[in-house]
């Protein structure tokens, strides 16, 4: 009787570890520049952002967690009126609760999500970041337009 328990479980941990061998799991890394340099890059290496890449993109707009109305108000007229950022060069990253309405408010832009981006305080000096890809890590730095 115990052989036939250790048996099922040896067979049961040998299923778990085949089923969990077969199965791919995404890696992501978000990393941060120094806080108090003037370098405020972020670098990105997301699945997501690799199935939504143009390479026509040259810049980001982060929608931030804590911004007033006025800032989003301002980002989402700049979207919607530049001839700067368009479809074609910009997208977007917001949180998970703000990208139904990014969507309805400025539909045809590709959306990144990213509660943690937008939770940092990267959107102190500008919200808007040029994006530059190299070898499946995303490069956003502070545009000085």
């Amino acid at each position: 009787m115990e052989k036939r328990g250790i048996l099922a479980t040896f067979v049961l941990l040998c299923a778990i570890i085949w089923c969990c061998s077969s199965c791919h799991f995404d890696n992501a890394t978000i990393t941060f520049g120094e806080e108090n340099s003037s370098n405020k890059e972020i670098i990105l290496i997301h699945p997501d952002l690799d199935s939504m890449w143009k390479p026509t993109y040259q810049y980001a707009v982060i929608i931030p967690a804590d911004t007033t109305l006025s800032t989003y108000h301002n980002l989402i007229q700049l979207l919607k009126t530049s001839d700067s950022y368009t479809k074609d060069n910009a997208f977007v990253i917001c949180r998970e609760n703000d990208k139904k309405s990014i969507k309805e408010i400025v539909p045809g832009y590709s959306i990144f999500i990213s509660d943690i981006v937008t939770q940092n305080q990267y959107c102190q000096k500008t919200c808007i970041y040029t994006a530059k890809k190299k070898n499946k890590k995303y490069l956003l730095q502070p545009n000085k337009k």
